[in-house]
């Protein structure tokens, strides 16, 4: 293989890694899935939870409703007690793919 064969090869491995790395980090996740969140991600997240559900849901659509699609996520996730924006964190990066 010539020198310069090897080189691309090297710098198209490197981008696909950092690509992958890139994809997978925490705040792309989040990010992606603030605007693509899949139907019933809440009843997901907190399944088995009825009351927390609810009052979620409550949450999440008062946000939507107050600050329109693009800030809604945001809104609710720092309303969000420390416990529940883990339980939300660990969701969203064992479970969202998008």
């Amino acid at each position: 293989m010539k020198k310069s064969e090897l080189t691309k090869l090297i710098k198209e491995c490197h981008e696909e890694i950092l690509t992958e790395a890139r994809n997978s980090s925490p705040f792309h996740k989040y990010v992606y899935f603030a605007f693509n969140y899949p139907n019933n991600w809440i009843e997901k997240i907190w399944e088995g939870n009825t009351h927390m559900i609810e009052h979620l849901n409550t949450k999440f659509n008062s946000a939507y409703s107050r600050y329109g699609s693009k800030a809604a996520m945001n809104m609710f996730y720092v309303d969000l007690d420390s416990d529940n924006q883990q339980i939300f964190e660990d969701w969203v990066m064992a479970n969202y793919n998008g």
